[in-house]
């Protein structure tokens, strides 16, 4: 009887594996292979990145650049003001 247990228990892991391949869409799929051609690219023009962003670090962290990155407008202390549309 101990076998018919380990039997069932393994062909039940062996249904569950399968249904969880098999409810895996194709949306993921794809997803998965977009993020695998980001890796390569990032690991392709790494070098290239890395020195235009030590280039431009100051730009980038400085909060003009963010104000009209987000098109946010701020007050005087600092909060962004409301739409007046």
């Amino acid at each position: 009887m101990a076998r018919r247990k380990s039997k069932a228990r393994v062909a039940g892991r062996v249904f569950l594996v399968i249904g969880i391949l098999l409810s895996m869409t194709a949306g993921s799929v794809l997803a998965y292979v977009k993020y695998f051609r980001v890796c390569a690219l990032i690991d392709k023009h790494y070098d290239k990145v890395c020195t235009q962003y030590r280039k431009h670090y100051r730009i980038l962290t400085g909060r003009t650049y963010w104000k009209k990155y987000l098109g946010m407008e701020y007050n005087k202390q600092g909060e962004p003001e409301e739409d007046k549309r």
